[in-house]
């Protein structure tokens, strides 16, 4: 065999046993919901949580435009309905209790979320922040083994005060009283901001600070105790500028005894980008017992720190920026979707393929990397933004975390559709598909593709690096991907147009430390190697 069918071949072998691999991962439906009517949109919002008290997952989810009549009506019945999934050995999609809306827009316009214990029981509680009428409104239902119509706690924002409740976040525990906060961002009538706290014990609103932005989205989101001192810890992103949304300061806040507290670490003091979607805890994805978050995720990826009781402003590994997260703004979900002890992550994008949809799984490890281990297709049909919100919990109680994801709408108009969820099963098959995956250090099988990686090295802290492409016979949608030494993703661009004609992409990295990095390129079927060196 000639030394070029030899590298062929290698490379042939390698690439078909990572495909094999990555085939055998599979989560099959285990139930799928649909909504009452056309046009109830059942799944407009989802949680998990244990509302009951049983020590097993319950499914939480939104239907917008309910009425008792069951037919779609935009004029004064769309009130709205709070469906419970009890979590249990044979769960089904059948309703297990509900808080019906009992006028317009009740809980027509809003979001449901796993607010913690609140009232501190033992209990998680449901929170529900939405508008009516006059009136922006975060309401607490404490857990109970059935839902009460009436919530145990209403926070009221009159319109002549409040023009816009940006975001709504569970805290946990920020302030070690043994009770769940809750995180408010506002915008007041006078176009000012705040963000606010609900202290659990008397669920007082504490001003947190002022940001400097107006009409500018900040946000305050709880990420789990990421300095393992056994207190909850919370993330801001604070605008620095008027009426701008691309100049924003990053920063973690461990929790402590005395509330509220300083800067504990600045990740950013200004991102300088559009980010896309807020902080977001991801439990423990690398197995060292602290819990890991997200935040920054713009269009070169979405950083991740590895918690830490030395955490600094480095982020550890990027996921590549493939997800819209979701309308209930989360980036993630996470749960150990294969019960081997470490938190897998789940993103979705309810825009792809003409809002068809996909949601995307990375399992945990102890060597977490960031190439994707499977892909959940949107069931066939008409587009329904499959990925429009999801949740992750145990709810049938087989020792695998399983996953809710939702089709509320249609593409073609919100009166044409139901509303879907279908909840996917975990199971002992899932794993991580890299542990075959290529050996970058082979040389490159002959392409026929030639690349130009430009400034290489790099020696600026946020330089852009352009990947020439030459030998191109037509216009290609390729992507790029870049691995550091230890065979780990830190940065994906997917979907880039190459242009036989001017085949270049450029992209930016940012804050990435010096070192050896291999370029994947892949393009027309074919894929390419190139070695990149950053020298700060």
């Amino acid at each position: 065999m000639s030394r070029a069918l030899h590298k062929s071949a290698l490379f042939l072998t390698l690439s078909l046993g990572f495909m094999l691999l990555s085939a055998q991962n599979h989560m099959n439906v285990l139930t799928t919901m649909t909504g009452s009517f056309n046009g109830c949109g059942l799944g407009w919002s989802l949680c998990s949580l244990d509302f009951n008290g049983d020590g097993i997952k319950d499914l939480v989810a939104l239907e917008k435009n309910w009425n008792p009549d069951c037919v779609m009506d935009y004029t004064n019945r769309m009130f709205g309905r709070i469906n419970f999934y009890w979590g249990r050995t044979n769960f089904n999609n059948t309703i297990s209790a509900s808080i019906p809306g009992t006028y317009q827009r009740q809980y027509g316009l809003g979001r449901i979320f796993n607010a913690g214990d609140v009232n501190g029981d033992g209990i998680e509680d449901l929170g529900y922040w939405g508008s009516e009428s006059q009136l922006r409104k975060v309401l607490i239902f404490f857990g109970r083994q059935q839902p009460s119509p009436t919530p145990d706690r209403v926070y009221n924002y009159p319109n002549n005060q409040y023009m816009l409740i940006n975001k709504v976040y569970p805290l946990g525990d920020i302030n070690n009283d043994g009770y769940a906060e809750i995180g408010v961002s506002v915008i007041h009538s006078d176009n000012t901001a705040s963000i606010l706290v609900m202290a659990g014990v008397t669920g007082n609103a504490i001003t947190l600070l002022h940001p400097v932005g107006t009409d500018v989205v900040s946000s305050i989101n709880g990420i789990g105790d990421v300095n393992n001192d056994g207190i909850d810890d919370y993330h801001i992103m604070n605008p620095l500028t008027e009426h701008d949304n691309s100049q924003q300061r990053l920063s973690v806040h461990f929790g402590g005894n005395s509330f509220p507290i300083g800067d504990s670490l600045v990740i950013s003091p200004n991102a300088n980008s559009l980010i896309f979607f807020h902080a977001c805890p991801l439990g423990d994805v690398n197995g060292d017992g602290i819990a890991d978050f997200s935040s920054f995720m713009n269009s070169s990826g979405n950083r991740i720190w590895y918690g830490s009781s030395n955490l600094s402003p480095q982020w550890n590994i990027m996921l590549p920026a493939i997800s819209t997260g979701d309308t209930d703004n989360y980036t993630f979900v996470h749960g150990d979707l294969n019960n081997d002890g470490y938190e897998d992550l789940i993103a979705a994008n309810y825009m792809y393929a003409g809002q068809d949809g996909r949601a995307y799984v990375w399992m945990g490890g102890n060597n977490f990397n960031n190439t994707l281990d499977l892909t959940l297709y949107a069931p066939p049909g008409v587009s329904e933004k499959f990925g429009w919100a999801k949740a992750a919990g145990d709810f049938n109680n087989d020792g695998f975390c399983d996953v809710a994801i939702s089709q509320p709408i249609s593409d073609s108009g919100p009166e044409t559709a139901q509303g879907r969820i279908h909840v996917y099963a975990g199971n002992a098959q899932l794993a991580d598909t890299t542990v075959s995956n290529e050996d970058f250090t082979i040389p490159n099988p002959e392409t026929g593709l030639k690349v130009t990686i430009f400034p290489n090295p790099c020696q600026t802290a946020n330089n852009n690096i352009t990947f020439r492409v030459g030998g191109l016979l037509k216009n290609e949608v390729g992507s790029i991907e870049i691995y550091n030494i230890k065979g780990q993703k830190v940065f994906q661009s997917m979907d880039v147009t190459l242009s036989a004609k001017s085949s270049f992409s450029t992209i930016q990295l940012r804050n990435m430390p010096s070192g050896l990095y291999l370029c994947h390129i892949r393009a027309a079927g074919k894929v390419i190697v190139k070695q990149l060196s950053i020298v700060r």
